[in-house]
């Protein structure tokens, strides 16, 4: 007895009985799971007190396309729920807090680290259901008496501020 994978066609034979034959080979599809990871390359002088959205320029990978970094903001099309993650940290004189928000479709839904020293780095997590067509884009504050940023840490480093995301459940 020979196995074969479907799909197949069947013919009958003249004598009745029934052959079978493969039609095409078996393909494994693997869905894409929509993750994304970028981070601030340069520190971002801001408005000191204002939150300002946080330039993630960096795009370190970008699976299913979702994250658009001309926008800083993650839109993917796979609705379901999400974990985002970010650090961050901010700077300038006299730094008496920093904080970092998520935003979806540009209203806050949670401020995920504060601190009230600079130089302090931040990190926090949150689970998100966007419908396919939600976007989250990440914003921050650091309030200074003067020169407030967010703060690269040389080129990216382990402090820069860091977005990232990927599909937790399909919806």
């Amino acid at each position: 007895v020979q196995t074969c994978a479907l799909p197949i066609s069947v013919r009958y034979c003249r004598d009745w009985r029934i052959m079978l034959r493969a039609v095409s080979q078996p393909t494994t599809v693997t869905p894409v799971v929509p993750a994304f990871s970028a981070y601030l390359s340069t520190n971002q002088a801001i408005s000191a007190n204002v939150e300002t959205k946080v330039s993630c320029d960096t795009v370190e990978f970008n699976i299913g396309g979702g994250y658009i970094s001309a926008l800083f903001r993650f839109q993917p099309s796979t609705a379901g729920y999400y974990q985002f993650n970010v650090t961050g940290r901010g700077n300038g004189t006299t730094v008496t807090a920093v904080w970092f928000v998520l935003r979806k479709n540009n209203v806050n839904v949670g401020r995920l680290m504060e601190s009230a020293t600079a130089n302090g780095s931040n990190a926090g997590s949150m689970l998100i259901f966007l419908n396919g067509t939600d976007y989250v884009e990440l914003f921050g504050l650091v309030n200074a008496a003067s020169a407030p940023i967010f703060d690269a840490d040389v080129a990216g480093g382990a402090n820069a501020p860091r977005f990232s995301a990927c599909l937790v459940r399909q919806a």
